[in-house]
């Protein structure tokens, strides 16, 4: 037996003896699906953004947007 094969194992026993556990690793994988999606989409409309407005524009956008969160804090 392979060393991943005997770990497997042994995470899937803790897993079916501890079932609080097993909802702790479904909402963390609903939780980090959920991070995946939110920088995807992000990163999407971010590049989106640039090519429409062009360099000018979306170089004053970022440092207008960038002022304004430097000024919130």
């Amino acid at each position: 037996m392979a060393l991943t094969d005997i770990l497997r194992d042994r995470i899937d026993k803790k897993i079916e003896e501890h079932p609080t556990l097993r909802k702790i690793l479904g909402n963390t994988g609903w939780m980090m699906g959920d991070q995946v999606i939110r920088q995807g989409v992000g990163l999407l409309v971010g590049v989106w953004m640039a090519r429409y407005l062009g360099p000018q524009l979306f170089g004053e956008f970022s440092f207008a947007f960038a002022f304004a969160m430097i000024s919130s804090n």
